[in-house]
């Protein structure tokens, strides 16, 4: 049987931790982790350990969100954001090709309830 050398690749930490060093690669993944982070609050975490590895920044800085009431984890987001040079913004949600207008209190905590 003749033996077949399989290219070898980098992992895919390493393509990773090159492509989060761009600021705008580094937001766009923290985004789409926001997006998802509502049903699995781990997933922030791992996001901003991401970041913050390839930001080289010390891992040990980031909030923990898990530990914070909201009203504290929000300011410690934003902060440490800052000091790795990117902001927390919000945008409307955009459903069937539309952006949702304003909704009232009630009718959010009543979609809660």
């Amino acid at each position: 049987m003749k033996s077949v050398k399989a290219p070898t690749t980098r992992s895919y930490e390493v393509s990773l931790t090159q492509a989060l060093r761009d600021p705008q690669q580094a937001a766009a993944y923290l985004q789409a982790a926001l997006e998802e982070s509502a049903t699995e609050p781990e997933l922030l975490q791992a996001v901003l350990s991401d970041i913050a590895i390839a930001r080289a920044t010390d891992r040990s800085d980031i909030p923990n969100f898990a530990s914070q009431p909201m009203h504290e984890a929000i300011p410690d987001l934003m902060l440490w954001l800052e000091t790795i040079g990117l902001q927390l913004s919000v945008t409307p949600i955009a459903r069937n090709g539309t952006i949702a207008g304003p909704q009232s209190l009630t009718a959010i905590e009543t979609k809660a309830a």
